[in-house]
């Protein structure tokens, strides 16, 4: 099973319990996060995504990204809904559903401004 408390964590999950002597295994698949932006944008994203490495620049993300194109007032609040694929056996039956999982966050979005000065002398 992976670690499920790492944010970067992408399925799928596997977990066998018993209860009352009846084993019980689901194992959990992620199909897609859709991503509110805060700014009325949604971003559907059917991979975890790209860490960011410097060598993408200011370029979009290569699977899956958004670009703010005005500061927040005081934030945005980004939700990331994520539906996952449960596949469940238990006592000689099994099944497949299907469930979301939601979590929010505010962010900030600001602005840099730069000056050029030229040097004294």
């Amino acid at each position: 099973m992976k670690n499920t408390d790492d944010p970067r964590a992408w399925g799928p999950y596997t977990a066998t319990e018993s209860v009352d002597g009846l084993q019980v295994k689901a194992t959990a698949t992620p199909l897609f996060i859709t991503w509110d932006m805060g700014d009325g944008a949604q971003v559907v994203c059917h991979t975890s995504g790209t860490p960011y490495s410097e060598r993408y620049g200011r370029e979009e993300s290569p699977s899956c990204g958004h670009t703010y194109m005005e500061m927040s007032d005081p934030t945005y609040t980004v939700t990331a809904i994520t539906t996952w694929s449960v596949e469940w056996s238990a006592g000689g039956e099994s099944g497949v559903i299907e469930t979301v999982t939601r979590s929010s966050q505010p962010v900030v979005i600001g602005e840099l401004h730069a000056l050029n000065v030229k040097p004294k002398g």
